[in-house]
């Protein structure tokens, strides 16, 4: 017979659920460490989703959320469910999860996955900067993207407003999530980043040219033409010191990267 209840569970507790762990995928480190990043940060809500035990005792889903829980010392309530048919193992975890986009959606946020993509490289300065929990690199949740828009929801809307109408304009050389996030974070070295961006995103700026910011469109031109798609990390780079070289008022001709680029 099924049976549900709430239940606080202690990191003791964890510990001996764990124990009728016998039956289960194997452990994502990743995902235990992601988990215990929520719930450090306090991003972590009770939202009825179970833990859940077989009818023959053992723990079919929740191995992540426990281990989580003993590895941060936190207490957390839960849904638990327990007499479960083991055989639905394998029907478990079968959807789709839910991102950052789908949560903005829900709220109506327009562009919803344009922005999510937006904060995430904001946040985490286009793949450079992650925090790391025992040593794994965890990437922004679904609550830290939420928090972010809607603390920073006028200007967000204002950047994707200006990458939309520039996408447009120039023809798609540059995501619209990388001008979004590019005017975010070049901004704060300089004001010249929206000049900047603006002419690499559409070819010209006021009418003016400047030889360092065609020099890195015609650069991203190729890698959609000829050279395959560029990683985060590559894309800052990039951008990093072509713009850095245009504020210094040097013209180039060709982008060199000899070091990995960080922002200011």
């Amino acid at each position: 017979m099924e049976t549900h209840n709430i239940e606080n569970i202690t990191p003791a507790i964890a510990d001996e659920y764990l124990k009728l762990n016998t039956h289960n995928r194997k452990v994502s480190k990743a995902s235990v460490a992601f988990l215990i990043n929520e719930i450090q940060k306090g991003n972590w809500r009770f939202n009825g989703i179970p833990i859940i035990f077989g009818n023959s005792g053992k723990l079919l889903d929740g191995q992540h959320r426990l281990l989580a829980i003993s590895k941060a010392g936190i207490s957390k309530k839960f849904s638990v469910v327990r007499g479960v048919e083991d055989t639905a193992f394998i029907t478990i975890d079968a959807g789709k999860p839910r991102g950052g986009s789908d949560a903005l959606s829900v709220d109506n946020v327009p562009n919803a996955t344009i922005v999510a993509s937006s904060c995430r490289k904001i946040m985490d300065k286009f793949a450079s900067e992650r925090p790391t929990v025992n040593g794994v690199v965890v990437k922004a949740s679904t609550s830290d993207i939420y928090n972010f828009y809607f603390q920073n929801e006028a200007k967000i809307k204002h950047l994707v407003s200006l990458a939309n109408g520039w996408h447009s304009k120039g023809g798609g050389v540059i995501n619209k999530t990388d001008v979004v996030a590019m005017l975010w974070l070049l901004n704060k070295e300089d004001k010249k980043a929206f000049d900047f961006i603006e002419e690499v995103a559409t070819g010209s700026y006021d009418g003016k040219i400047n030889k360092t910011a065609q020099t890195l469109r015609n650069r991203l031109i190729r890698a959609k033409t000829e050279m395959g798609r560029l990683s985060d990390g590559e894309i800052k780079d990039l951008f990093l010191v072509a713009f850095r070289q245009y504020l210094k008022g040097i013209e180039i001709s060709k982008i060199v990267v000899r070091s990995q680029q960080k922002f200011k």
